[in-house]
């Protein structure tokens, strides 16, 4: 996953790029509110790490955009270095 965040500083705007590894997802539920659900996700490189925490709109509002883009994608096939012969090569079903 890239980053790309820039924001506002004395001299200026200061923009950061970074390539990081998704490590974890979090849901964290309220019983009591249940529409106040936040989904996290986990990233860290070697120099850095963080979270991006979204809302449960927020989310919604993500998913849908997505759904709508995914008849774009015909195919999905993960191509690995390590080969396991129990893995079926059937395509990623996105939908």
């Amino acid at each position: 996953m890239n980053i790309k965040i820039k924001y506002p500083h004395s001299r200026g705007h200061i923009r950061v790029e970074n390539d990081v590894e998704i490590k974890e997802i979090f849901v964290k539920e309220d019983i009591m509110n249940p529409k106040g659900e936040i989904v996290s996700i986990g990233f860290r490189n070697k120099e850095s790490s963080g979270l991006i925490e979204f809302k449960r709109g927020e989310l919604d509002h993500l998913m849908r955009s997505i759904r709508g883009k995914t008849h774009l994608i015909k195919d999905m096939k993960i191509i690995r270095d390590d080969v396991d012969e129990e893995a079926d090569d059937e395509p990623l079903n996105l939908m």
